[in-house]
């Protein structure tokens, strides 16, 4: 929580130990690569369950898209936001967003809502498109009205919005004629 809240750099060792009831040397006896191995540690935990719970809803859900985008939506919404440049903005010692980190925030966050647009394809719901980009797309929007939603700056309630966003993906923004 400290690290989503402050960043990486905003928050100290001594921090995180009083945060989990301990003191730094105890912490450094439990992670002794100190405040760079908590971090990798949270990131790891965070996206594994990301991963985990997309897939879920995505199971959950009808078996069609907008049902199975809907689910996934209501996940992300229901945690705080991690964007990429959240995670790549850290100034640990090792590479700001290391390839295993870009895997990590790939498989936590895109692959299940790439793979239910790449069933979608193959069932002919939808048209063949990069289901990268796509997925890609709607992490980052959704991601990106949390925020204004937290401080009431959107015009209807989040779940609301998402599922409009939704629609637009799945019906386009042009008049029907």
């Amino acid at each position: 929580q400290l690290f989503l809240e402050r960043g990486y750099a905003q928050t100290k060792l001594r921090d995180l130990a009083a945060g989990l009831n301990m003191k730094p040397a105890s912490l450094y006896y439990h992670a002794p690569g100190g405040k760079e191995e908590l971090w990798h540690r949270v990131v790891d935990r965070l996206l594994a369950r990301h991963h985990e719970q997309l897939v879920r809803a995505a199971q959950h859900a009808n078996p069609d898209l907008r049902s199975q985008l809907r689910a996934m939506g209501d996940w992300l919404i229901s945690q705080p936001p991690v964007h990429p440049a959240f995670i790549s903005s850290t100034n640990t010692n090792s590479e700001p967003l290391s390839t295993r980190t870009a895997d990590q925030m790939y498989e936590g966050l895109m692959a299940p809502i790439a793979d239910v647009i790449k069933q979608a394809v193959a069932r002919g719901e939808i048209r063949d498109i990069e289901p990268d980009l796509l997925a890609g797309v709607f992490v980052t929007s959704v991601h990106g009205m949390v925020p204004l939603s937290n401080n009431n700056q959107l015009p209807s309630s989040l779940q609301k919005l998402v599922y409009q966003l939704i629609d637009i993906f799945m019906d386009g923004i042009l008049a029907k004629r």
